[in-house]
């Protein structure tokens, strides 16, 4: 009986534009070896469609997989600023005393 655990999962909106090799970006059969070679999981990603990219992924261990899993998410999603205007007298009060605070503002 074979040993192991596999999970897979779909990323929609797949953005490698952070992922750089050698200046410039890379691949996304780059990034899946070498996560796979780091964290040692097989990795699959068969289905690439305009709806999203989903990923197979293969180990030995739970925990090795889940750190590749959580790896590969980073890599692959987009990276969002967020930039609002505050007033000048509530910036204090978002961010607190030298930005040791920071409020979830709503």
């Amino acid at each position: 009986m074979p040993s192991g655990v596999t999970e897979f999962f779909t990323l929609y909106g797949t953005n490698l534009s952070g992922a750089r090799k050698g200046g410039r970006p890379a691949t996304l059969t780059e990034v899946t070896r070498g996560i796979a070679q780091k964290f040692k999981v097989k990795i699959e990603a068969p289905m690439n469609h305009k709806k999203g990219t989903t990923f197979y992924l293969k180990s030995e261990s739970q925990k090795e997989l889940d750190k590749a899993k959580k790896v590969l998410v980073a890599v692959c999603s987009p990276v969002t600023t967020l930039v609002f205007q505050a007033p000048a007298l509530a910036i204090s009060a978002i961010i607190g005393s030298k930005g040791g605070i920071a409020r979830v503002v709503f």
